[in-house]
């Protein structure tokens, strides 16, 4: 199916397909640079292939032809009579006119006159959300360069100290978080001409194409003597590194070499050229570490801008633009994309799009099935985010257990400690900065199994509502060699890549057992806890106390044996907070008997549930909850008609539930 730039406003105005007038002519441009060099399909083959489709006005037709992928950009539809303007279904029959574009994706057609800068940021605002305060910073760096160069055509004498020796800048982030949408707005809201290329297109199969195409993009902005922006769409493709890690170079091919020492030369002759006529480059890619140095540097790429949805705020103001036309109770529609975003944990703009298309088409399923909804609501949100999840946490589980501190019991002493270690200087870091001090960089949660340290974890996400990855120890480690290190920074570089992010890594001690402990050839153990200290110090080395108050990534851990944990892991400036959860007492078996007892219809007193819970010793909080759903099941076994459970009950489910910390010898960190 193909869709113009935004699909919601086409699904959401139409409650049948039928509601769609019939695309009947279409004129098309080429959108990508290899467009030029391929074989222009036919107009019926475009329509035959894409028969069904819907397109609208300056939306985008994606063509698989014989020769690769195309793309065009519709600049004009004529539709049968339909409910919705600019917008058709395609058929075999719908004539299509391709006409040839100037360059790759241009604006060439504009008037060549710089806007205000306020007007600028407006405008783009109006098409990308969730980055107000970065889209501020990077129009401001462009504006000046390119202020200069425009009025460079009016002043013949410009002091050398305004003409700034920069190129162009830098936007990284990971796929789907908008920098082809960004970049295409800073340039098409500029009013000044503008060029993208897709630089994976720019490769050609004869020898010398592909240097002389990325060379033609240039000289068509270059020859209207006018400032002008060129876009370069996933620039690692052209410049990618060409050395490793380690500093030993790497063979390129002939064809990367040639095409990347053209682009190197295309960029360094920019400030030959007048001022007048200078093109301020904007690089985009997803892989900023395999991109060549010598490219981002100093009269270059100046700047590296990295886009993130960092935190609710950010998600918010994306999802206001994503769905603006979803049809939502206007009183209400505030809150529900607040709730909404605060529940979007590591979703990027990409993602957040496809939630609201979901909703737009169980809506239009619902009309179609003659139900009376005529809106979307937050109910609408909670079943499309059972099936859209966010693309960039990998494998890692993002979603956060619907559990606050509200729900645990018997652990009070340890939410007071995580409150005021974690969630008071998460807030209110200024109070830490006065102090001189920084709050714990990690935290390690140890107790035995069945006592709630996961959940504490869980909760304490869901009390700072931040992204939060969970990883099971056994994830990571792996039997081939050199494998585990690698999925540890992996883990590491995708906690930084969604922060504010809280990094859960459960039974720690599996993969950070003491070293030396473990006899493999290798000495595998010990590379997996030397690679895992290495990163965490790596993550946690910043400024002084008082400019990382507020921490973006925080390491937990939890274990039930804390006695195998390496030292190193647990020294000041690790995993430095040590929180230890006991066996329950009787006084903590009584406040978790009446936690889960308060939820359910029990006709019991308390005096008899302060004797259940000194019957219940060696029980763990796991253990009781069981207990009191057993206790259910034996209600609903003697009579299904039962509507209360009883002491009877009970009694009855604690022959079955047995104790799992009967004997158990606890061992706190702190007296190794």
């Amino acid at each position: 199916m193909t869709v113009g730039s935004s699909p919601i406003p086409i699904v959401i105005r139409a409650k049948f397909i039928s509601d769609i007038g019939n695309a009947t002519h279409l004129t098309v441009v080429p959108t990508s640079l290899n467009n030029h060099s391929r074989p222009q399909p036919k107009g019926a083959a475009i329509a035959q292939s894409l028969s069904g489709s819907v397109v609208s006005l300056n939306g985008c037709l994606f063509y698989r032809s014989p020769y690769g992928a195309q793309t065009f950009q519709v600049v004009n539809i004529s539709t049968t009579s339909g409910d919705i303007p600019n917008v058709g279904i395609m058929s075999e029959a719908t004539s299509i006119c391709i006409q040839p574009s100037a360059a790759s994706r241009s604006g060439c057609f504009t008037s060549g006159t710089l806007v205000s800068k306020d007007k600028w940021i407006d405008n783009i605002k109006g098409v990308v959300g969730g980055y107000d305060d970065l889209l501020s910073e990077i129009v401001d760096h462009l504006y000046g360069y390119l202020e200069d160069a425009v009025l460079s055509n009016y002043q013949t004498d410009t002091p050398s100290c305004f003409q700034a020796p920069m190129k162009g800048i830098m936007i990284s982030g990971r796929p789907g978080t908008g920098k082809s949408i960004l970049a295409s707005s800073l340039a098409e809201h500029s009013g000044l001409p503008y060029t993208v290329i897709n630089c994976p297109d720019v490769f050609q199969t004869n020898a010398g194409a592909s240097e002389s195409y990325l060379r033609s993009a240039f000289s068509s902005l270059l020859a209207q003597n006018k400032a002008s922006i060129v876009i370069l769409d996933e620039v690692d493709m052209i410049a990618s590194s060409r050395s490793s890690r380690k500093g030993t170079l790497i063979n390129m091919s002939s064809v990367e070499a040639k095409l990347f020492a053209t682009l190197l030369h295309l960029v360094d002759s920019i400030n030959m050229q007048p001022t007048g006529n200078r093109v301020f480059i904007i690089a985009l890619t997803n892989r900023l570490h395999a991109v060549d140095s010598s490219l981002v540097r100093s009269g270059r790429l100046d700047k590296v801008y990295d886009l993130h949805l960092k935190g609710v705020e950010q998600r918010l103001g994306a999802l206001k633009i994503l769905a603006k036309d979803l049809p939502m109770d206007s009183s209400k529609r505030e809150e529900i994309l607040r709730k909404v975003a605060k529940v979007t944990h590591g979703f990027v703009p990409t993602d957040l799009q496809a939630l609201c298309v979901e909703c737009a088409l169980a809506l239009i399923s619902q009309m179609a099935a003659g139900q009376s909804t005529s809106v979307v609501d937050m109910l609408s949100f909670d079943l499309a985010l059972k099936t859209i999840r966010p693309s960039g946490m990998g494998e890692f589980l993002s979603k956060i257990p619907t559990v606050t501190f509200n729900d645990l019991y018997g652990i009070q002493d340890a939410i007071a400690d995580l409150k005021v270690s974690i969630i008071e200087p998460f807030h209110n870091p200024g109070k830490y900065i006065d102090l001189g001090i920084s709050p714990p960089r990690g935290v390690i949660v140890h107790g035995p199994p069945g006592v709630g340290k996961t959940m504490l974890c869980c909760a304490l996400a869901e009390e700072l509502g931040i992204n939060f990855m969970l990883v099971e120890s056994s994830q990571i480690r792996s039997k081939v060699v050199g494998e585990s290190e690698h999925n540890i920074a992996r883990m590491f570089a995708q906690a930084k890549a969604n922060a504010p992010c809280i990094l859960f890594i459960d039974q720690i001690d599996v993969l950070a057992p003491s070293r030396g402990s473990t006899n493999t050839s290798e000495n595998s153990g010990d590379r997996i806890v030397t690679g895992l200290l290495t990163e965490m110090d790596g993550f946690f080395t910043g400024g002084g106390a008082g400019k990382s108050a507020q921490v973006d990534v925080l390491v937990l851990a939890a274990t039930n044996r804390p006695e195998v944990i390496d030292s190193a892991i647990l020294r000041p400036g690790r995993l430095d907070q040590i929180i230890h959860i006991p066996v329950p007492n009787q006084k903590t078996r009584q406040a978790i008997l009446e936690g889960y007892m308060n939820k359910m219809p029990m006709r019991v007193t308390s005096e008899e549930t302060q004797l259940l819970s000194q019957a219940t010793e060696g029980y763990s909080g796991a253990d009781l909850e069981n207990l009191c759903r057993e206790a259910a099941l034996i209600c609903l076994r003697q009579d299904i008609t039962n509507t209360e459970i009883a002491l009877s009950h009970l009694e009855s489910a604690k022959l079955v539930s047995k104790p799992s910390l009967l004997g158990y010898e606890d061992q706190h960190l702190f007296s190794r």
